[in-house]
């Protein structure tokens, strides 16, 4: 396999951990702003033990196959062009 496809398979790899690790806090976020909006309580801790009781470890994995799918796009193009440019100019 040349360079060039393994810089988009790096930047795929690359994109789709990092939004794997990131889900449970990103969920988390996302619950506190709309907690905040609605009344109910910001503290992260809080907000975590009400997801975990919602859907386990699974609640903090709703929606992965959206992010994921988006990494799959976006960082795959974003991180191989860039690894490709590099490589080019040097």
């Amino acid at each position: 396999m040349s360079d060039f496809y393994k810089n988009f398979l790096v930047g795929t790899m690359a994109s789709c951990t990092a939004t794997t690790c990131i889900q449970p806090i990103d969920m988390v976020k996302v619950r506190i702003q709309l907690m905040s909006e609605a009344g109910g309580s910001t503290s992260p801790i809080v907000v975590a033990k009400e997801l975990y009781a919602e859907g386990g470890v699974k609640g903090f994995y709703r929606g992965i196959d959206s992010a994921i799918l988006r990494q799959v796009v976006y960082g795959t193009l974003r991180l191989g062009i860039f690894f490709n440019l590099s490589e080019y100019f040097k």
